[in-house]
């Protein structure tokens, strides 16, 4: 007998993805605007968890250059991404967290060789995020547990699909905040 992993999840990890100066404008412009940045409170997110999210259309714009840059990186490996909705900003405190969760039920599109996936771009060098395997019968020792985690690391791009839960578990660090940009896009890969 042999095991063999026959529906593995496909996620793509861009490291120094940015230029400094494009991400922190943008933060910036974000924080600044603090009409748009909500305190969320309890349960959802912990005391200081703050985010825009309601209202991420307002910053919509000023993340079409990181779009274009993203696309530059992954036409390289033939993949088109095409942004579903605006980017939102979110920011975790030191016990901040956000419970497991997935963007969409499914990961297929109607669109031959399109997928719904979901981004992440790290804008602190502490924290991590989680993902759950969907499916549990396939668990290897290597991830015993079922769960993937991924630290974050400054301008680091996750990419994973939209079905997958994920979570982000308090810090513990004081005085510090872990945040990042967050997104939900289509995938063309190879077309």
């Amino acid at each position: 007998m042999y095991e063999v992993d026959m529906f593995p999840s496909r996620f793509y990890i861009l490291e120094d993805a940015f230029k400094h100066k494009v991400l922190m404008g943008i933060l910036n412009t974000i924080k600044k605007d603090t009409e748009n940045l909500i305190t969320v409170s309890s349960p959802i997110g912990g005391a200081t968890y703050k985010t825009n999210f309601n209202q991420k259309a307002v910053h919509a714009d000023l993340f079409i250059p990181i779009i274009e840059h993203l696309n530059k990186l992954l036409i390289q490996d033939n993949i088109f991404l095409e942004l579903i909705d605006p980017f939102w900003y979110a920011e975790y405190g030191e016990c901040d967290f956000h419970e497991p969760h997935i963007h969409s039920g499914e990961c297929v599109t109607q669109i031959p060789n399109s997928f719904l996936y979901s981004g992440i771009i790290c804008l602190s060098n502490f924290g991590e995020t989680s993902f759950i395997n969907p499916n549990s019968s396939s668990i290897s020792l290597l991830y015993a547990d079922g769960i993937t985690t991924i630290p974050s690391e400054y301008n680091k791009v996750i990419l994973f699909p939209s079905n997958i839960y994920h979570y982000v578990k308090p810090h513990q660090l004081r005085d510090k905040v872990r945040a990042v940009f967050s997104f939900n896009c289509i995938l063309k890969i190879g077309t």
